[in-house]
């Protein structure tokens, strides 16, 4: 579609007959993200707020619409790489990130830890180089004031804040972790998001991550890293008046992760009475679910 017929529909899109600007609405969604920047153009001279609106429903729409699609693609992959299913989740909230910038930054961090790490030495020797970059030199740290910010389970945010909830202190941590060969992978704890050090990284090679290794021992990244054991996550069970079960013990799959990220954004959303974004969330969930 030429620039001038974008312009054309856009002129009617404040018609005030609703047949009109729904059959507008269509054309102008079925022509996907390439009419977005003359929507933008048209929003930032105009002064009607109606056309204003309506503009921003479209190209919210265009988005999200491209949020499902990458997310389904996600979902189908075997085991999805966890860092393209925390971008995707990010940009329902953040269309325009860079994705490739996010990933030079994280290349850069897996390079640091990389030529630092000892592939001769012990686990928890690993995991203190682990920590010393992880909180001392890069400053990642557990988000304690504001909790349950939803700015703590976008990817994006917590890369440029240095702030996060376990879940993406711990998507950060294990999967620099994983580019230095460090076998270090998500344990689905109930109210606690934690990493699991596990006896031989190959156990994934058959794209099974719920093969129950043998777990080292534990890490608790939203507390500087605070290495700790089975016992303790017996202790927490038993807190919560759950039965233990595998779950609890042993690594999840990423799709879990990014299922739990999506639960922990439709909690806050419903918090601050964000309905719209939380009935939205219900799509991508439904998606991870294969419902959709």
């Amino acid at each position: 579609m030429k620039k001038s017929e974008i312009k054309a529909l856009i002129a009617l899109l404040d018609d005030p007959d609703p047949q009109i600007y729904s059959h507008v609405k269509e054309k102008l969604l079925s022509k996907g993200f390439d009419v977005i920047p003359t929507l933008e153009d048209a929003w930032g001279v105009s002064l009607d707020s109606v056309l204003q609106e309506r503009i921003e429903e479209i190209v919210h729409e265009i988005q999200f619409e491209d949020v499902q699609v990458s997310l389904k693609k996600w979902r189908n992959e075997p085991d999805g790489d966890i860092m393209e299913g925390s971008i995707i989740i990010a940009k329902f909230q953040y269309p325009d990130i860079d994705t490739e910038l996010i990933y030079k930054e994280l290349d850069s961090l897996r390079n640091q830890v990389f030529f630092e790490l000892d592939n001769t030495a012990k686990p928890i020797e690993k995991i203190k180089v682990l920590n010393h970059f992880f909180y001392d030199v890069w400053k990642f740290k557990g988000n304690k004031k504001n909790y349950h910010s939803a700015s703590n389970s976008y990817i994006n945010n917590v890369i440029e804040s240095r702030r996060g909830n376990p879940l993406l202190l711990s998507i950060l941590y294990s999967y620099i972790a994983q580019g230095a060969s460090v076998p270090i992978y998500g344990v689905n704890l109930p109210q606690h998001f934690v990493l699991a050090y596990v006896d031989d990284l190959d156990v994934f090679s058959n794209l099974d991550p719920l093969s129950s290794p043998e777990v080292l021992f534990y890490i608790n990244t939203f507390n500087k890293g605070l290495v700790f054991t089975r016992k303790e996550i017996d202790d927490f069970i038993k807190q919560l008046n759950l039965k233990p079960q595998s779950a609890y013990f042993y690594p999840c799959s990423t799709k879990e992760m990014i299922i739990r990220m999506v639960h922990n954004l439709m909690h806050t959303y419903k918090k601050v009475g964000e309905e719209e974004k939380v009935e939205e969330l219900k799509i991508l969930l439904d998606i991870l679910f294969g419902k959709e």
